[in-house]
């Protein structure tokens, strides 16, 4: 196996990481908590899970919306981004080709990133619940590996690239 696929792969077990943190975040429901009410990205419950707070008091409907998709959308982002980097750098040869879906490595922590920050303006209390911080932590992991796949695909080179001056036609002009 070359050395630049070597590389891909090893950025493939990386991207594991914010996937599996970013999945874990959003099912748990540890995201933020004050006076025993835990806050979860989906609804409010009450430490006995009988009592139900409406989770309209705190968004409304359509920001609520905003900040689930841009949370699931980035891991999937992130997923599907290193997806097609395996995919691109396995069957195209093209360097520039394999630079495309570093738009989707990039979009899904930034959309990760974004929704957190509209979490955040909504619970303004103190207290950061550990699936908050998971997301934070998928979403930093994310543009690291980004950026790790990104030299790696740029740096590979190929025959395409490693032309011999054997196959250089010089053209000699004739001088009077």
């Amino acid at each position: 196996m070359q050395l630049p696929r070597k590389l891909v792969l090893a950025g493939v077990i990386l991207g594991i990481i914010p996937i599996a943190l970013g999945i874990v975040g959003l099912v748990t429901k540890q995201w933020h908590q004050y006076n025993s009410v835990q806050y979860n990205l989906f609804d409010v419950k009450n430490n006995t899970d009988s009592d139900t707070i409406d989770f309209q008091l705190c968004f409304k409907p359509a920001k609520q919306s905003a900040i689930q998709g841009l949370e699931i959308g980035g891991v999937a982002a992130i997923g599907v981004g290193i997806i097609a980097t395996v995919v691109l750098h396995t069957l195209v040869k093209n360097r520039w080709l394999r630079l495309l879906p570093q738009i989707l490595l990039i979009l899904g922590p930034s959309a990760i990133l974004v929704g957190l920050i509209l979490f955040q303006e909504c619970v303004k209390r103190e207290g950061l619940g550990w699936s908050f911080i998971l997301m934070i932590a998928a979403g930093i992991s994310g543009y690291i590996v980004a950026v790790y796949l990104a030299v790696v695909t740029a740096c590979g080179n190929h025959q395409y690239h490693n032309r011999t001056s054997a196959t250089i036609i010089v053209r000699e002009s004739v001088r009077f």
